[in-house]
C-alpha cells in the first residue's frame, strides 16, 4: 500500500496584520524559502488535510488553510524548548497516524528540529529532510524538485492522455475514428504517432469518399427496381444481399432475374461491389486503429 506524505513546514519572519490562512500568512517576498515550500507542495497537489505549519511561539501547530493571527519572533530554541515542542508534534502526528502509514516530509531547519527527528527514528515513522543545504541555496533546492514535478506531472498526463485514446476505440469504427481524429490530430506529435494520423486521415477520406459512392450506387439500383420491378421480386432479392457472394447463393433465382431485370440486376451488381471496396476501407481503418494502440501502449 502506498504511505500517505505528510508535511511539516517552518514558520517565516513574514507575517500578515489580519487573521490570515496559514498558507497565506506565512507568504512574503523576503521568505523565499517557505514561498517555494508552499510553491513544491501546490504544484504536487499535495493533500491540505496533510500539511501542517509549525511554530515555536508558544509551540503551536497549524493546519495548511487554518487562520493565524499575528505574533512576534521568538529567539532561536534551546535544547529542552526543541525536546519539548518535537513531543508535542510527535504526539500530534501519533494521534492522527499509524506509524507505517505515513512519510512525514520535514521542511524544517535541522538545527531547530533534531530533537523531532531523533523521536521520529526512535518511533519508527518513515521521515526525508528536505533542503538540507545552507539557507541561502534553499530557495533554488525547492526550484529543481518543483522543475522535476512539472515534467513528472507532464509525463504523468500525457500517459493517461495515451490510454483515453485507447479507450476512445473500443470497435474502431469509423465514426469513432472520425472523432478521435478530429479531437487529438494537434497532439500526434507529443505521443510521436503523427505517421498513424496521416495515415488514418488519408483512410478516412477514402472510406468516406468509398461510402458516399456506395450510397448513390444503392439509390441507383433502388430506382430502377422500382421503374423495372412490378411484383417487388428484386426489391426481397436486394433486402438479402450485402456481399457480392450473396447473390449467387440461389444461382438459378439469379439467373431467371437477370433475365428478366437486366438493367436492373446490373445496378445491383455494381451496388454491392460498391460496398465490398466500402468493406475494404473500412477494415483498414480498424487496421490503422489496432496499430495506434498498439503503439500508444508500446510507447
Amino acid at each position: 500500500m502506498k504511505k500517505k506524505r505528510v508535511a511539516l513546514i517552518t514558520e517565516s519572519t513574514a507575517r500578515k496584520e489580519e487573521p490570515t490562512p496559514a498558507f497565506l500568512f506565512y507568504r512574503g517576498s523576503y521568505n523565499k524559502w517557505v514561498n517555494s515550500i508552499i510553491k513544491y507542495l501546490e504544484e504536487r497537489e499535495f493533500p491540505k488535510e496533510d500539511a501542517f505549519f509549525v511554530s515555536y511561539a508558544n509551540f503551536k501547530i497549524y493546519g495548511f488553510e487554518e487562520l493565524v493571527s499575528w505574533y512576534d519572533k521568538t529567539p532561536d530554541p534551546n535544547s529542552k524548548e526543541r525536546r519539548d515542542f518535537a513531543n508535542i508534534i510527535m504526539n500530534f502526528i501519533e494521534e492522527r497516524y499509524q506509524s507505517d502509514e505515513i512519510i512525514v516530509e520535514l521542511h524544517l531547519s535541522k538545527l531547530k528540529y533534531d530533537k523531532l527527528i531523533d523521536l521520529l527514528k526512535e518511533r519508527g515513522y518513515e521521515f526525508k529532510v528536505y533542503a538540507e543545504v545552507p539557507l541561502g541555496e534553499k530557495p533554488n533546492y525547492y526550484e529543481r524538485l518543483i522543475k522535476e514535478e512539472k515534467q513528472y506531472r507532464k509525463l504523468r498526463d500525457l500517459k493517461r492522455e495515451k490510454y483515453n485514446i485507447i479507450r476512445l476505440i473500443p470497435n474502431k469504427t469509423p465514426e469513432e475514428a472520425k472523432q478521435l481524429f478530429e479531437n487529438f490530430k494537434h497532439k500526434a506529435h507529443l505521443h510521436g504517432v503523427d505517421d498513424i494520423f496521416e495515415e488514418l486521415k488519408q483512410v478516412l477520406k477514402d472510406y468516406w469518399q468509398a461510402k458516399k459512392a456506395t450510397d448513390q450506387a444503392k439509390e441507383e439500383a433502388i430506382q430502377f427496381i422500382e421503374n423495372e420491378d412490378k411484383n417487388n421480386e428484386l426489391a426481397h432479392f436486394l433486402e438479402t444481399k450485402e456481399l457480392l457472394a450473396s447473390l449467387f447463393q440461389d444461382i438459378k433465382l439469379f439467373e431467371t432475374l437477370n433475365q428478366k431485370y437486366g438493367k436492373a440486376m446490373a445496378k445491383i451488381e455494381r451496388y454491392l461491389v460498391k460496398a465490398e471496396y466500402l468493406i475494404q476501407k473500412e477494415f483498414r481503418i480498424r487496421s490503422s486503429l489496432l496499430k495506434l494502440q498498439i503503439v500508444l501502449m508500446k510507447g
